[in-house]
C-alpha cells in the first residue's frame, strides 16, 4: 500500500517529519520543527509569524487575496513590505503603484514611453503627468504648457508656427489674438477691429488698397 510505497523510496522520514511539526511553544531545533516554519534562536521555541512574514508569504502565493489590488501587489499588505505593482496593474490609489501614479485603476507612468492612463499625448497632458508641448494633442488647456488647446492640439501665439485653429501664424482663431492688416482671416472676430475681406484681414483707413 501506500505505506510500502513511501518506505521503499525513502520518503517516511520526510512524513514523519511533516506529522511531527511542533506547534507555538514548543521546543524546536530548527524552522523545520515548527508548523510555522519558524523557531525562535533565543528561545528554541517554535513561533508565530510575523505580520511581515505573513505580508511575505500572502504577496507571493500567485494569487490575487486579502486586499491585493493586482496579483501579489497593492494593497496595505503588501504596500506594507514594500511590494508595489507594475505599469498596467490594477490599483486603487498611487500606493498601489511602483510609479507612484494611478490613473482610472491602472498603474501608469508619466516616462514610460507610451500613452496611457489619461494622457493625452505619450508621457504628458492629462490629470498625473506635466503638460505637453505646442504639436502634441490635447483636450483641454490644462494639458498644454502654453495653456492653450486648438482643435485638440497643444499651440502658442508665440511659437512662429501657423498651427492649431490660427488662421495666420500666431493670430486669428480661438485662442490667439486678433491679427493685423494682410494677415490670413477666416471671420471678422480674427482681425479685431479691422474686417475680413477675401479671407484677408483688411482696415478702410490703413492708407492701402487691400481686401
Amino acid at each position: 500500500g501506500i505505506r510500502d510505497l513511501v518506505r521503499s523510496r525513502g520518503l517516511g522520514d520526510v512524513y514523519k517529519r511533516q506529522e511531527q511539526r511542533c506547534g507555538i511553544g514548543s521546543a524546536c531545533t530548527g524552522d523545520g520543527d515548527c508548523v510555522t516554519g519558524k523557531c525562535d534562536s533565543g528561545t528554541s521555541l517554535c513561533r508565530a509569524l510575523t505580520s511581515d512574514e505573513q505580508a511575505a508569504i500572502s504577496c507571493a502565493n500567485g494569487v490575487q487575496d486579502n486586499v491585493e489590488t493586482a496579483t501579489d501587489c497593492g494593497g496595505s499588505i503588501c504596500q506594507s513590505i514594500g511590494i508595489t505593482c507594475a505599469i498596467g496593474s490594477s490599483c486603487a490609489s498611487n500606493g498601489d503603484c511602483t510609479s507612484g501614479l494611478c490613473t482610472y485603476g491602472s498603474c501608469v507612468s508619466c516616462s514610460d514611453g507610451v500613452q496611457n492612463g489619461d494622457e493625452t499625448a505619450t508621457d504628458c497632458g492629462g490629470s498625473v503627468c506635466d503638460r505637453c508641448g505646442n504639436g502634441l494633442t490635447c483636450e483641454s488647456e490644462t494639458d498644454c504648457e502654453s495653456n492653450m488647446c486648438s482643435d485638440g492640439q497643444c499651440v502658442s501665439s508665440s511659437d512662429s508656427v501657423q498651427n492649431g485653429d490660427e488662421t495666420d501664424t500666431d493670430c486669428g482663431g480661438s485662442v490667439c489674438s486678433a491679427c493685423a492688416d494682410g494677415n490670413a482671416c477666416v471671420l471678422g472676430a480674427d482681425c479685431g477691429n479691422t474686417q475680413c475681406e477675401g479671407s484677408v484681414c483688411t482696415s478702410c483707413t490703413n492708407g492701402a488698397t487691400d481686401g
